[in-house]
C-alpha cells in the first residue's frame, strides 16, 4: 500500500458490467464481466452471478478458478504462517492484508471483511488501518451494501481525525461524496466532490473523467447560478476534460446561459445515461424532474408573466406539455406561479417576503407555546401510586431483592395476575429476561432508575439475545425508568446493541428512555405501545417484525453517523397484520447532525408498514424520506405519512420518494395493531398519569434552554420585520431559579426542578419584565399581541374559538395562578376570571386586525 494510490480490490468495473448486464442483458455486456471475472479468478462471485441470472454453469471454467483460488490461498497462508513463526509484526501484517484483499478479489465478500478486521488488529501504522477501512467501504461499493459503507465511513473519519494524512482525507471525501449520490443527498455530495477536484487520487473507485461527471452533475440540482458558475462552467479542472464527457459540456453550459432548448435536449441525453448508472440509475427520475423545475423555474424568475406560447418555444416543445408539466409542479407548489389556459398566460406569483417572514414567526411562536404547554403539565403531576404488595428491589439492600432478574424470577411462571416490581434509584448493571406474564416495572424516574448493559449482535449470536432487557411475556408493563445498551461504537464492528426488546403481546411503556445506538427498540413481534418515551440512537433505532404505536415519543438522533435511519420494519407478512405508527411526536437530531442526512425509514423485509403522522420534523429529515438501502422492496412495502399532518421544515413531502405510501388516519388503535391488542392500555395499579417532558439527564439536551432560544429567534425576527436593528441573545432571558416551597417533594420532582431552572421564573418574567427590559422599543406593544395572542388565534382559526379558550387556560392559567399565589392565595381566582375575559374579547376583534396586518 503506497501513499498516493490503492489497489483496484475489488474491481469496481466489474460491479459496473454486471448492473448494466441486469438492465439491459446485452450479451456483449456479459462477455466483458466473464473475462474479468476468470482474469481475477472469481469462482465465488461466479457462482453468485450464475445463481442470480440463471446462467448455465460453466464447469470447466468454474473448476478451473476453484483450483487457482485454492492454490493461492495456500500459498498466503503459508506465507503468514512463516510470517508468524520467523518474521515480525510488519510481516505478519502484510501477510494478512494480501490474504484479506485476495479474498476481495475472489468475491468472498465475509471471509474478506472477517480477513481485513484480523489484519487491522494486527497493523500498527495508522495509515495502513485507515487504508483497510477504504477496502471495507469499496467491498460495500461491489455489494451495494450501504450499511456496510457508512458504518466504515464513520470509522475512517474517526481514524483520520487521530492522524490521518492529507491524501487520506481527500479520498475520504471522494468516497463519502460518491457514497452520498447512491443514497440522494445530492447537496453534501457535491461539496465534497467539488472540493477534490485538483487533488483526485481515488483511481481506485472511478476515473477522473467519470468523477468529475458526477461532480457536476451533482452541483447542477443543488448549487446557485452564481456558485454553479464559480465552481463548474469555471473550474480549470472541469475545463480540461468536459469537452471529453460526451453531453456533459452542452448540459452545464445551456443551463447556465438559458439556452433551454438546448439544455432539454442535453437533459435528455443525461437522463438515458442516469438510467445506465450504476450509483445513478435508481435516482434518475427524481433527478429529471428536479432539473427541469429548476429549469422552469430560472426562466419565471425573469418574467412577471410570459405566454404559454414563448415559454415552449425557448424550451422546443409543444403548449401542451409545458401546460400538463408546469400544471403539476405548481399543484404540488413546486414553483410559484399561476397558468391562464384561456389567455396563454402563465404569470408568477412568488410570495412576499415580509409576509413569509411573519409566517415564521406564527409557526415558531406556535412550536414555543406547545412546548410550554408541555412544561405546564409539571406543574400538576401525579405522585407516583406504589401497591403496597409491590415486589422492591433496591441496590442498598433496602428492598427484598438487589437485582431486577432476581425479582422477575421470583414470580411464578404461571402468573396470571398483575404483579408490581417497584426498583428503587440506582444504575442496575444487568441484562434482564422477563418470560412471565403480568409483570409491571416501576421506577423512581427515568433519571433515577436506569437499566444498562453492553451486549451486541456479534457477541451473543444476533440482536434477538443482545437487548439490555428482553420481554417475552404478555401484558407487560413498565414506567418511569430508563432502558440502556452501551455496546461499543462503532456499530461497524460490533453489530446491533438493543436496549429494549418486546416479543410478547400488549406491551406498554410510558415515561421512559431508551438509548443506544443501533436497533434500540426492537419490537420483534406481538404488540406495543409508547407514550411519552424518549427513544435515542443513530440507524434503525425503532425496528422490528411487531406491531407499535408510538404517541408523544421524544426521537433523539445522536449524530454519532453522517447518515442516520430512524426505523427499520420488517414485515415479513403479506397481510401487513405487523406495523408501527409514529404519531403525535417530535424528531430532534445532536447539534453535528446535517440538514437532509436523517431519513425517516427503510424496508427491513419485504412487507414493512411505518405511519408518520402529527409529528415535528426538523431540517434534517432527507426530502425523500424514506430510503431502499436494505433492499429495494417498494413495490411491496408501505412507508409512508398522513401527508399534511406533520410539522416543521422537514415535514415537507414534495421531494418524497415516489413509492413512498399516501396513508389516511386509521380508524382506531385496535384496528391498527390487530385485535389481540386490545386492553392495551387498561388500568392497573400503576398511576400512568405523570409525565416527564424534559428529558436531559439522558442526553436528549436542556430543553427549557432550547426553547427560550426558540423565543428569542421569535422575538429577533419580529424585530427584524418592523425595522429594528436592536436584537436580543439568550444571555438576556438569565433567570434565576426559584427557591423551592415545597419541603415534600420527592426525589423526582426534585430533579426535575434542578433540570427546568426557569421554569416557574419564566412565565412573569418572559412575558412582562423581559418584554420590558430587552424587548426593542418599537415593537413592545407588538411583541405580547403578535407572538402569544396571534399565535394562539393562527391555531384557533384551525381549531375554532373553543380550542383557543382551551389553550389559554390549559397553558396560561395554571402558570399565571401559580406566579400569583406566590403573592397571596386571593389573586389567582379574581386574576383567571379577569385574563379569560380579556382572551375572550380578544377572540373576537383580533383576527380581522391581525389578518391586516400580515397583508401589510
Amino acid at each position: 500500500m503506497t501513499d498516493q494510490s490503492l489497489p483496484k480490490i475489488p474491481n469496481l468495473d466489474l460491479a459496473r458490467l454486471k448492473f448494466l448486464y441486469s438492465t439491459t442483458r446485452n450479451d456483449s455486456y456479459k462477455s466483458q464481466l466473464l473475462t474479468g471475472l476468470k482474469n481475477d479468478e472469481m469462482a465465488p462471485y461466479l457462482h453468485l452471478l450464475t445463481t442470480e441470472f440463471n446462467w448455465k454453469a460453466d464447469s470447466a471454467l468454474i473448476a478451473e478458478l476453484e483450483k487457482k483460488n485454492a492454490e493461492t490461498l495456500k500459498s498466503l497462508e503459508g506465507k503468514l504462517a512463516d510470517a508468524e513463526q520467523n518474521l515480525g509484526e510488519t510481516d505478519i501484517s502484510d501477510a494478512l492484508i494480501a490474504k484479506a484483499q485476495y479474498l476481495a478479489q475472489i468475491g468472498e465478500k465475509d471471509k474478506a471483511i472477517s480477513a481485513y478486521r484480523v489484519a487491522y488488529d494486527k497493523t500498527g501504522p495508522l495509515g495502513h488501518r485507515i487504508d483497510m477501512i477504504f477496502a471495507l467501504i469499496r467491498i460495500g461499493f461491489f455489494f451495494n451494501d450501504n450499511d456496510l459503507i457508512s458504518r466504515n465511513i464513520e470509522k475512517v473519519k474517526t481514524l483520520i481525525e487521530e492522524g490521518g494524512d492529507w491524501d487520506r482525507r481527500n479520498r475520504l471525501k471522494v468516497y463519502e461524496g460518491i457514497y452520498l449520490i447512491s443514497i440522494r443527498n445530492f447537496k453534501t455530495a457535491a461539496d465534497l466532490l467539488l472540493d477534490t477536484l485538483a487533488t483526485f487520487t481515488s483511481t481506485e473507485l472511478m476515473s477522473y473523467k467519470d468523477f468529475v461527471r458526477y461532480a457536476a452533475i451533482t452541483a447542477a440540482i443543488t448549487l446557485k447560478r452564481p456558485d454553479f458558475k464559480k465552481r463548474v462552467i469555471d473550474a480549470p479542472e472541469i475545463l480540461e476534460v468536459i469537452h471529453d464527457i460526451p453531453n456533459l459540456e452542452s448540459y452545464c453550459n445551456s443551463l447556465y446561459k438559458a439556452n433551454y432548448a438546448l439544455f432539454f435536449k442535453s437533459l435528455a441525453a443525461i437522463e438515458q445515461e442516469l438510467k445506465l448508472d450504476w450509483i445513478l440509475s435508481k435516482h434518475y427520475s427524481y433527478y429529471v424532474r428536479e432539473m427541469r423545475i429548476i429549469a422552469y423555474t430560472q426562466l419565471l424568475e425573469s418574467y412577471q408573466s410570459v405566454t404559454i406560447e414563448s415559454m415552449a418555444a425557448s424550451f422546443n416543445v409543444s403548449q401542451d406539455y409545458i401546460d400538463s408539466d408546469l400544471s403539476k409542479f405548481i399543484a404540488a407548489g413546486r414553483i410559484n406561479a399561476v397558468v391562464d389556459k384561456v389567455g396563454g398566460i402563465i404569470e408568477t406569483n412568488r410570495p412576499d417576503a415580509k409576509n413569509a417572514q411573519y409566517q415564521a414567526c406564527i409557526k415558531q411562536g406556535d412550536i414555543l407555546l406547545n412546548r410550554i404547554q408541555n412544561l405546564s403539565l409539571l406543574l400538576s403531576a401525579n405522585a407516583l401510586a406504589i401497591p403496597s404488595n409491590a415486589i422492591v428491589v433496591a441496590l442498598d439492600g433496602s428492598g427484598k431483592f438487589k437485582s431486577i432478574q432476581a425479582a422477575v424470577n421470583s414470580i411464578s411462571s404461571s402468573n396470571s395476575a398483575e404483579k408490581v416490581i417497584y426498583v428503587k434509584a440506582g444504575t442496575y448493571n444487568e441484562r434482564v429476561t422477563i418470560s412471565r406474564n403480568f409483570i409491571t416495572l416501576v421506577g423512581d424516574g427515568k433519571s433515577n432508575t436506569i437499566i444498562t448493559g453492553n451486549a451486541n449482535a456479534g457477541g451473543t449470536g444476533g440482536s434477538y439475545n443482545a437487548a439490555t432487557v428482553t420481554v417475552r411475556g404478555s401484558d407487560f408493563r413498565a414506567f418511569h425508568m430508563t432502558f440502556k445498551n452501551t455496546a461499543p461504537w462503532p456499530i461497524s464492528s460490533n453489530g446491533q446493541a438493543p436496549a429494549f426488546g418486546s416479543y410478547g403481546a400488549r406491551t406498554f411503556l410510558s415515561d421512559c428512555n431508551f438509548i443506544s445506538g443501533e436497533d434500540t427498540v426492537f419490537v420483534a413481534t406481538g404488540q406495543a405501545y409508547f407514550t411519552n418515551c424518549y427513544i435515542a440512537g443513530d440507524t434503525d433505532f425503532i425496528y422490528g417484525e411487531g406491531s407499535a404505536i408510538f404517541d408523544n415519543v421524544n426521537i433523539y438522533v445522536d449524530g454519532k453517523m453522517s447518515t442516520s435511519v430512524i426505523t427499520a420494519h420488517g414485515g415479513s407478512d403479506a397481510s401487513l397484520k405487523s406495523k408501527f405508527w409514529i404519531r403525535n411526536s417530535r424528531i430532534t437530531t445532536a447539534s453535528n447532525v446535517k440538514a437532509g442526512s436523517v431519513f425517516l425509514g427503510r424496508p427491513w423485509k419485504k412487507y414493512a408498514y411505518v405511519i408518520f403522522s402529527n409529528t415535528v420534523m426538523p431540517s434534517a429529515i432527507a426530502p425523500a424520506g424514506w430510503t431502499l438501502s436494505l433492499g429495494d422492496y417498494s413495490s411491496t412495502c408501505k412507508l409512508g405519512e398522513i401527508y399534511g399532518s406533520n410539522t416543521g421544515s422537514g415535514s415537507s413531502t414534495s421531494s418524497r420518494v415516489q413509492w413512498a405510501t399516501k396513508f389516511s388516519k386509521p380508524s382506531s388503535d385496535v384496528s391498527f395493531l390487530g385485535a389481540s391488542s386490545a386492553g392495551l392500555k387498561s388500568d392497573g395499579a400503576v398511576d400512568e398519569e405523570r409525565e416527564d417532558f424534559l428529558g436531559d439527564s439522558d442526553g436528549s439536551g436542556d430543553r427549557v434552554s432550547r426553547d427560550i432560544a426558540e423565543a428569542v429567534e421569535v422575538i429577533n425576527n419580529l424585530a427584524k420585520y418592523y425595522g429594528s436593528n436592536v436584537r436580543v441573545t439568550a444571555s438576556d432571558l438569565n433567570l434565576t431559579e426559584p427557591e423551592s416551597d415545597d419541603a415534600g417533594e420527592d426525589d423526582d420532582e426534585q430533579l426535575m426542578n434542578a433540570n427546568t431552572t426557569h421554569l416557574h421564573a419564566a412565565p412573569s418574567t418572559f412575558w412582562t419584565s423581559f418584554t420590558q427590559r430587552h424587548v426593542p422599543n418599537q415593537i413592545k406593544p407588538l411583541f405580547e399581541e403578535k407572538v402569544i395572542m396571534t399565535t394562539i388565534l393562527h391555531r384557533g382559526t384551525a381549531t375554532g374559538i373553543a380550542s383557543a379558550l382551551g389553550r389559554i387556560v390549559g397553558v396560561f392559567a395554571p402558570i399565571l395562578a401559580g406566579i400569583l399565589f406566590s403573592i397571596t392565595p386571593i389573586l389567582p381566582l379574581f386574576a383567571l376570571f379577569v385574563f379569560l375575559c380579556g382572551a375572550a374579547i380578544c377572540m373576537v376583534l383580533l383576527p380581522v386586525e391581525t389578518k391586516n396586518q400580515a397583508v401589510e
